[in-house]
């Protein structure tokens, strides 16, 4: 089963980097190769942390909130998974954030963050990166100078907002949407 699941996860990777490349078009809305997203459940009450560690603001979501997984990281001897869910205040508004491992169901191997997404580099200037692909959510900064990651975009009231890491946060693996953002 492993290795079926491996090798379907191989043919993905390559549909989808032939599917970027034969329409760039619309490649800016779309999330680049190697990131992958796992339908998955909340199981239990959980906060949804815009960083991976438990001093982070966040979001509480009740048990049985579907999510999509894309990624983990492992930090305060905690495995955290980076997921999109529904926001608490409206199902129409996608919040981002960690959860714990054990919150999900199923688990699944998931790739590190480090590993999925476009290539890291250097924040051009300060963005503020929100929980949610709008002004009003809470933030976090990305500073100047950061190493920062695109993981994926997404549409909100007619603007591409981009799901960005900071790899060089203070608060670990700070997690947001930002607008405006060219990849």
């Amino acid at each position: 089963m492993g290795r079926l699941k491996h090798l379907a996860v191989l043919f993905a990777l390559i549909f989808s980097a032939g599917a970027m490349v034969a329409s760039s078009a619309s490649a800016a809305t779309q999330s680049p190769a190697g990131t992958n997203t796992t339908p998955t459940e909340i199981t239990k009450p959980a906060w949804v942390h815009q960083c991976a560690a438990m001093h982070c603001g966040y979001h509480a979501v009740g048990a049985h909130t579907a999510a999509k997984a894309y990624c983990w990281v492992s930090h305060e001897g905690i495995l955290w998974d980076l997921v999109t869910t529904s926001a608490p205040w409206d199902p129409a508004v996608q919040i981002v954030g960690y959860v714990s491992e054990d919150a999900l169901s199923p688990t699944e191997d998931f790739d590190n963050c480090a590993n999925v997404g476009l290539p890291s580099r250097s924040a051009p200037t300060t963005y503020w990166a929100h929980s949610c692909p709008l002004a009003s959510c809470g933030y976090g900064v990305i500073n100047e100078g950061h190493w920062m990651q695109p993981q994926f975009s997404v549409q909100s009231n007619g603007q591409t907002w981009w799901v960005v890491l900071d790899h060089s946060s203070p608060d670990y693996q700070l997690a947001g949407y930002i607008y405006p953002f060219t990849p």
